[in-house]
């Protein structure tokens, strides 16, 4: 590998620190931007709240609704419908350090709402990381971090912003459950869910997240788990959301049940944003057309028309997929931003700001639609180091690599089952994967799976009888399946399966090979995108004209340049096999 190639490695991370850095610097610059004018309305509100606030002297103090000075509504403000955990955490940074005064901590507060809202930034790339592939992560997270509606309310003192971290954890976590079915994230999951009710109570639709993280544990994977075991993960969910929300909102509460006056405080703002009451700043929201006047100022000036369009775009797109049965990858994010802005934007109060928590989502489907459509993706299942994704040509294909352990893009095993919904790679490529499987069948319908277009292996090397003597002490059967004696023919009985016609074959020559001047590889046509058909048999690339590496190098190098070349010149000339056998014995 180049240089230039193994300096391409740490690109992404070196993008996303650059993206973070210029997200905090979004979001922290002109912090002072009313010269303690205290312009903003709600802002000057919390501020106010937060100067009457005393700390409690105990804890069962804190816990005592009627009696701690901690709560908002026994300081003076009894109409009081914020969530308690972002007041909560300003009011402590503030005495913390010294600046908990009416001209100070609203500095507080908003350098407070900058940081979590760069926190947010970090967060979508990891969503998208999980999902799709680093790229894709990357990306949405550089389209968040510009997004105008969230660099203006991170420059404000309101609970938004603390919101959409604890949210996009939330969704984190429930990927992380989805993927992988630990209870651990399952607990993470509440514990997010709690913090984001604690910190708006619009977050509550969060909870059916970890349900759909659920459902396609129970109906799309490959290895589902017995519905009691899930149910019992939800339920523990559960309670560890309660049981955050009790500490963190203690005075929605009062005694064992829901305190009376946080109820009414409730439906006195559900009144007021309703339309039920004549109430003055609401008249602006008269005649507005549902949905249409959210989506409008949503594309147009929350996002800007660029991204707006093509975060909506890829939202259609993945609908698409998912009503054509590819819907794992999808479901999540796809349900969270079209049911929340469904919910939020059929109201009667159509504020902009009520779609905070689906802008981050919008995003990473901008980046995921943007990624597909430039080339299409590839999936490199047994990825190790991620070699391929260096050598692919102009870096215009959205790579993935999976392996069992870190530092792959996904963490997943082939065995198991893949952690993709169907048809969520254009190109599928597993090199040298397939013999250490138990089950190559299987493995290999997993490939073809997730695979809307092509599937590449790569086999060990069979052209020496040394070679097939190694692998016949090998006592599994996928292994000795591999080594049958014959004239390049030792995937026969595999490749009569009903999927064979999008498997691609590579196989080299062995590298001591002095006579052998290019590395002899042959490729089976990718499918009946390429117009083949299962009825007209197997068809080789012809290599000859593909100016490939010497013979001499390693093996692994030959497989993965030829694999990145055969994805970057298509498939070129077509031979058939007997052909390309008799061109390899000359």
């Amino acid at each position: 590998m180049t240089q230039a190639n193994s300096a391409r490695r740490y690109t992404i991370e070196i993008i996303l620190i650059g993206v973070l850095l210029m997200a905090a610097a979004l979001r922290l610059v002109g912090i002072g931007w009313d010269r303690q004018t205290h312009m903003h309305p709600d802002e000057r509100f919390l501020t106010m709240v937060e100067t009457s606030l005393q700390f409690p002297e105990s804890v069962g103090q804190y816990f005592d609704t009627a009696a701690s000075p901690f709560n908002p509504n026994n300081v003076g403000h009894t109409f009081f419908v914020y969530g308690t955990l972002p007041i909560f955490l300003v009011r402590i940074i503030g005495e913390w350090i010294g600046q908990s005064g009416y001209d100070q901590i609203h500095i507080v507060g908003r350098a407070a709402s900058a940081i979590f809202d760069t926190v947010s930034v970090y967060l979508i790339y990891l969503i998208g990381a999980r999902l799709y592939s680093r790229r894709v992560g990357v990306t949405a997270a550089a389209f968040t971090a510009f997004s105008v509606l969230l660099i203006q309310h991170a420059h404000f003192f309101v609970v938004d912003s603390f919101a959409n971290t604890f949210i996009l954890a939330g969704i984190y976590f429930a990927v992380r459950a989805m993927d992988q079915g630990r209870l651990l994230h399952y607990l993470l999951f509440g514990a997010a869910l709690g913090m984001a009710v604690a910190s708006k109570i619009s977050a509550v639709p969060l909870a059916g997240v970890i349900v759909l993280a659920s459902t396609v544990r129970l109906w799309g994977a490959v290895e589902r788990p017995r519905w009691t075991d899930e149910l019992g993960r939800l339920v523990l969910a559960a309670a560890v959301s309660l049981l955050t929300f009790r500490v963190l909102q203690p005075y929605a509460f009062l005694g064992l049940g829901l305190n009376p006056l946080w109820l009414e405080n409730l439906g006195q703002v559900n009144t007021l944003t309703s339309g039920a009451a004549d109430f003055p700043p609401a008249w602006q929201w008269a005649q507005r057309v549902p949905l249409l006047f959210t989506f409008r100022n949503l594309v147009s000036y929350g996002m800007g028309l660029p991204l707006g369009i093509l975060a909506w775009a890829g939202w259609g797109w993945a609908l698409i997929r998912t009503l054509r049965g590819d819907w794992q990858r999808y479901l999540i994010p796809l349900v969270w931003t079209g049911g929340y802005f469904l919910w939020r934007g059929s109201g009667f109060t159509s504020a902009m700001r009520y779609q905070l928590p689906i802008y981050p989502t919008l995003a990473l489907f901008a980046s995921w639609a943007f990624w597909e459509a430039w080339e299409g993706s590839v999936l490199d299942v047994g990825s190790r180091s991620g070699n391929l994704k260096y050598e692919l040509p102009n870096g215009n294909m959205a790579y993935c690599g999976l392996d069992l352990y870190a530092p792959a893009d996904a963490i997943g095993n082939l065995e198991i089952g893949l952690p993709f919904g169907n048809k969520s790679f254009k190109t599928v490529v597993a090199l040298d994967v397939l013999e250490h499987t138990d089950n190559i069948y299987r493995a290999f319908e997993e490939l073809c799976r997730v695979a809307r277009a092509n599937v590449i292996i790569a086999l060990p090397n069979a052209y020496e009888v040394k070679g097939r003597l190694k692998f016949l002490r090998v006592p599994r059967p996928a292994l000795r399946l591999q080594v049958r004696l014959g004239n390049f023919r030792p995937l026969g009985e595999f490749l009569a399966q009903p999927n064979f016609g999008k498997i691609g074959l590579v196989a080299v020559k062995p590298e001591h090979d002095a006579e052998c001047e290019k590395v002899f590889a042959a490729a089976l046509l990718l499918g009946a995108e390429f117009g083949v058909s299962q009825g007209a048999g197997h068809k080789l690339v012809d290599v000859d004209e593909m100016d490939l590496v010497p013979a001499h190098q390693a093996l692994v190098v030959q497989r993965i340049t030829f694999v990145a070349r055969l994805l970057e010149v298509g498939l070129g000339k077509c031979t058939d096999v007997d052909d390309a056998c008799a061109a390899r014995d000359q």
